[in-house]
């Protein structure tokens, strides 16, 4: 799944994606992240789109300079990190997230 959400707490919304252990790998993220991206900056004229990545999740940091995104700064506190209540294992993260913002 991928798609653009706009969070209380950041300016500008961002992209999120998830995938089953079974199609990771495979070249989909970034296909549908570059289309969400397309999307999102040409069709619903959103003049920046930011992404949130734990600092250890480096297939994701991959993913997201591939398609164009550049870092910017680590900004997210743990505590903010908690409002990604649709990701169950979140709360226990301990570091702060490093925001990316789109070509």
């Amino acid at each position: 799944m991928c798609g653009l959400l706009k969070r209380d707490y950041l300016d500008h919304p961002d992209i999120g994606f998830a995938f089953l252990p079974d199609y990771t790998g495979k070249g989909y993220a970034y296909e549908i992240v570059k289309e969400i991206i397309h999307y999102g900056l040409h069709r619903l004229q959103m003049g920046k789109i930011l992404a949130i990545v734990l600092p250890e999740n480096s297939s994701s940091i991959k993913l997201l300079e591939r398609a164009g995104f550049r870092y910017e700064k680590i900004s997210i506190s743990p505590t903010q990190m908690k409002n990604f209540a649709s990701i169950p294992s979140i709360e226990t993260v301990t570091s702060s997230g490093e925001i990316f913002i789109s070509p």
